[in-house]
């Protein structure tokens, strides 16, 4: 993976917790700055879905025990207003 990985210049705000909402999601308003980007990673108890608003992100939507050329060719661009859904595992 790239070296200029950086995760931890992020701000979040929860918008909706699953806590108060019958476990029915959780909404998380995430702000980050250029070149920011998460370790590659998959949650085995829930899907994520990313609705960018602004900006630009892609998002790795493939198996997780993937090499670096296979994660680069799941890398997906989101567009503004539309949302993806990565399924858990």
């Amino acid at each position: 993976m790239p070296a200029e990985r950086r995760w931890d210049q992020r701000e979040y705000r929860i918008v909706e917790s699953a806590s108060h909402k019958n476990n029915a999601r959780t909404v998380i308003i995430e702000t980050t700055t250029p070149v920011t980007s998460v370790p590659p990673h998959y949650h085995s108890r829930f899907s994520e879905t990313f609705e960018l608003i602004n900006g630009s992100v892609s998002v790795h939507n493939g198996p997780a025990d993937t090499s670096e050329l296979a994660f680069k060719s799941t890398l997906t661009p989101l567009e503004p207003g539309k949302p993806m859904t990565v399924p858990l595992g």
